[in-house]
């Protein structure tokens, strides 16, 4: 797997960009092995991809985000 110690990463804004993914995913899955609130669940999803999204130049779009709320029904 790509770790920010693999070695596969160009920079510092990569490495840091992968960890911060990581770390919004560790939390999500914590969220929602605790029967957590889909919010919060939503929200640390969102963080991880927008993470994503700087480590491949794609900007996390409205539409992205709204699917990812959907999904989850938050607000319903």
């Amino acid at each position: 797997s790509v770790t920010a110690e693999s070695g596969l990463l160009a920079n510092l804004r990569q490495r840091e960009a992968v960890d911060t993914a990581a770390h919004a995913l560790l939390r999500a899955r914590h969220t929602l092995e605790a029967g957590g609130s889909e919010e919060l669940l939503a929200v640390d999803l969102v963080e991880a991809v927008s993470a994503l999204g700087l480590l491949t130049g794609d900007d996390v779009r409205e539409d992205v985000i709204s699917e990812i709320f959907a999904r989850f029904c938050v607000g319903k």
